[in-house]
């Protein structure tokens, strides 16, 4: 209801400044339906009969509509139902099932709110996306922002290769070693000359009983990824550091010193500096 709303307002607006005609206008609402019906698909498999042997019937409309300009139908059809976006919009209903967690924490990153974000989908840029990062299933979910769909979906992992959350860049790790949990999503901390590091961001049930009912807290669990000699470490502390570098030993030793409370108060920041420290920048 919302989005027929959303439409008649806004097709309203092109026939008054005369962008609609008699020409294009079969063509137009044949485009609207398709999508309406992608969309019904996609949330509700068993759509009505009925909606289908109306697009059948605006089909043969069309027909006879053919000399309708292609770029006066696809401007129009832009505005109304937003078309650029609509190819994120093929993944699964996403639900929380710890939106009410007793502590108020949550399984995202950062915020539980959509925030304006870009990413690269089936290897196409999308930019101003509603999105959030939710890191406990390691899945990028979205929104729409006009309408087109009023529930919450999961993007397809594999379809994703960069996207940006909070103001930080993520990238799909490929080669990522194979044993690692979730899709491979992990943010560029850092890239240098010889090392490299990546956080993975992770977030973990935890089981608390509050007035005899079970209830679960979300707690972060982040480890990192380090590239070096062009083969990823697995780091979770100063020790794997030293373990992998083992020539630096005394260099990591003495930086961890000058950044104790560093180290306590934000892991990932001091894990950040310790890379551009040993790399030379």
């Amino acid at each position: 209801m919302i989005l027929l709303k959303n439409i008649k307002k806004r097709f309203s607006f092109f026939w008054a400044s005369k962008k609609v005609d008699f020409q294009t206008f079969p063509t137009i609402i044949l485009l609207i339906f398709r999508s309406i019906a992608s969309f019904k698909r996609m949330n509700h498999p068993n759509a009505s009969i009925k909606f289908f042997i109306g697009v059948c019937f605006l089909n043969t409309l069309v027909l006879f509509s053919q000399s309708a300009k292609d770029n006066a139908v696809h401007e129009i059809y832009d505005a109304l139902v937003n078309r650029e976006n609509t190819a994120l919009y093929n993944g699964p209903e996403f639900t929380d099932q710890f939106l009410n967690s007793w502590d108020e924490s949550h399984i995202y990153l950062n915020t539980s709110a959509f925030t304006y974000n870009s990413l690269v989908y089936n290897n196409q840029l999308y930019s101003n996306v509603p999105l959030k990062y939710d890191l406990l299933g390691d899945n990028i979910v979205i929104r729409s922002d006009d309408y087109l769909s009023i529930f919450e979906i999961k993007l397809i992992p594999e379809n994703i290769s960069r996207f940006t959350a909070n103001n930080r860049d993520f990238i799909r790790l490929t080669d990522a070693p194979p044993n690692l949990d979730g899709h491979g999503f992990f943010e560029i901390a850092s890239i240098g000359n010889t090392l490299s590091l990546y956080i993975k961001h992770v977030k973990k049930k935890k089981r608390e009983t509050i007035n005899n009912v079970l209830q679960y807290s979300l707690i972060e669990d982040n480890y990192y990824l380090l590239l070096y000699n062009d083969v990823y470490h697995i780091i979770g502390s100063v020790k794997d550091f030293k373990k992998v570098v083992p020539e630096r030993y005394k260099e990591i030793r003495n930086f961890q010193k000058d950044y104790r409370l560093l180290y306590k108060t934000d892991r990932n920041d001091f894990m950040i500096k310790l890379i551009k420290y040993l790399d030379g920048r």
